[in-house]
């Protein structure tokens, strides 16, 4: 009777595995965060500035895009992407129905409306074989999600959105060193978001990273995400001069604070490290 109580799963009546619940995550930090941390609380200068702005740099180069904006949160990134591309009132954005709250979230603050495509069984990715008969005169943006870093197959959905005439965003939450077809995920379409979130990759505490290669999509992205105004306040600082600023758009308050970019900045360099471990993790489990 024991050994066949043993054998049990513990939600059964088995032994559990462990004593303790499994931790959600748990974050790798060392001596550089903490380094970083006081840089930026001795500089005086806390919000976004110097240190998002050298890790929009760095980040930009790791994704191999042209631009890089750092933000809030990944949902903060999935919000602007579809506000700069313009979803609003009718309009309709193909997703996938497997992924977090945040995905569909960001389509419904913009007023649009998400439309299901069901996935392949292989690796629950969007599957480009059902994307046609979810296309209608409302089509705005197609927003393939690479569900648990796994990437989508993005040369065949890139092509369909071309022919549809849809523009891309891509829900990288997990995704962070993904490559598809020779390229790396952050390179390919008109916006990719990416999560800091401690459950993720590498972590900022909170945060996030819109990236893009189109110059006049990121300067719209970056004006929406400081209420608007097209000069932030790092901008007039760093400048040492008094620049006119204007309202010029119903923004929001997406910018990350120098004190989470500074983490971000050592999670980064330690981005493949983490990574390797995972791998190393998976292929015992698999």
């Amino acid at each position: 009777m024991k050994k066949r109580l043993k054998d049990r799963p513990a939600i059964a009546g088995g032994v559990p595995v462990r004593k303790d619940l499994l931790p959600l995550h748990q974050p790798q930090f060392s001596r550089c965060e903490r380094r970083a941390l006081e840089e930026v609380l001795v500089s005086g200068w806390l919000t976004a500035g110097p240190k998002a702005a050298e890790f929009e740099k760095k980040f930009a180069v790791y994704a191999k895009s042209k631009y890089a904006l750092a933000l809030n949160s990944g949902t903060s990134a999935l919000h602007l992407a579809l506000k700069v591309l313009d979803v609003g009132e009718g309009s309709e954005v193909i997703t996938s129905p497997l992924s977090f709250a945040a995905t569909v979230n960001a389509v419904l603050y913009c007023g649009g409306r998400p439309v299901f495509v069901d996935v392949d069984e292989n690796d629950l990715n969007i599957d480009p074989r059902n994307l046609d008969r979810a296309v209608t005169p409302r089509s705005k943006v197609l927003l393939p999600v690479h569900l648990y870093g796994k990437p989508c197959p993005m040369k065949e959905i890139s092509e369909f959105a071309r022919r549809k005439k849809l523009d891309v965003v891509e829900d990288a939450a997990h995704a962070l060193e993904a490559e598809t077809d020779r390229k790396k995920v952050g390179s390919i379409s008109a916006f990719t978001c990416f999560s800091f979130h401690p459950a993720k990759n590498i972590t900022s505490g909170e945060g996030g990273m819109l990236v893009s290669g189109n110059a006049a999509l990121m300067r719209r992205a970056r004006i929406l995400a400081f209420h608007g105004i097209d000069v932030s306040a790092w901008n007039q600082q760093s400048k040492k001069t008094v620049l006119q600023r204007k309202v010029i758009d119903l923004g929001f308050k997406y910018l990350m604070p120098d004190l989470q970019a500074a983490i971000g900045l050592c999670q980064l360099e330690k981005a493949e490290v983490f990574w390797r471990k995972r791998k190393s993790i998976a292929s015992r489990y698999t």
